[in-house]
């Protein structure tokens, strides 16, 4: 990785990709952080900071995508034989940068959504990632109003970013008076 990286221009970037399988995503996970320490690279995507990744803290969790596809027929036939995944695509990256390469944008209070909607008797729940670390956003519906609202259409891999909410343990909690965008 580290000869990839020297060879970038300024404005090039490196993607490592891989099947979202648990060990090699955190391999990819401790390789991002070793590198980040070392100041051999600037992280561009997924990540929304440079801090260590949360999901390294604990030994089930890993960082993924997932959209859900329509395999063409013949692909179809052929995952059904084999017992492969048929209804989603799953993967893991890691966009990098040498560390002059491009400019690094502001992420205050921006978050990257790290898993499928929770959808609670009483609230709506999301993992998050940003600068504070992992945490599952709550939004009670009692406390839903038109500011907050898309914390119900957030779905894995997008980027958000959330202000007036209040850290509670490992909760990002959300009122009325949150806005979300």
């Amino acid at each position: 990785i580290l000869s990839l990286l020297s060879t970038l221009k300024d404005t090039g970037a490196l993607l490592a990709i891989e099947p979202a399988l648990k060990k090699t995503t955190r391999d990819l996970h401790a390789l991002r952080d070793g590198l980040l320490e070392a100041m051999q690279c600037r992280v561009i995507a997924p990540c929304t900071h440079s801090k260590s990744c949360p999901c390294l803290e604990t030994k089930s969790d890993w960082c993924h995508e997932s959209r859900r596809i329509l395999l063409p027929p013949r692909c179809r036939k052929l995952a059904e034989a084999t017992r492969l995944r048929r209804s989603n695509l799953k993967w893991s990256y890691l966009c990098l940068t040498r560390p002059d390469g491009l400019r690094k944008t502001n992420f205050n209070d921006t978050w990257r959504v790290v898993s499928e909607p929770m959808k609670q008797k009483g609230r709506h729940e999301v993992f998050l990632c940003g600068e504070p670390g992992r945490y599952r956003a709550v939004l009670p519906d009692k406390e839903r109003s038109a500011d907050n609202a898309a914390l119900r259409d957030l779905d894995r891999g997008l980027i958000t970013q959330i202000q007036h909410s209040e850290v509670v343990r490992d909760r990002l909690k959300l009122n009325r008076s949150s806005t979300v965008r």
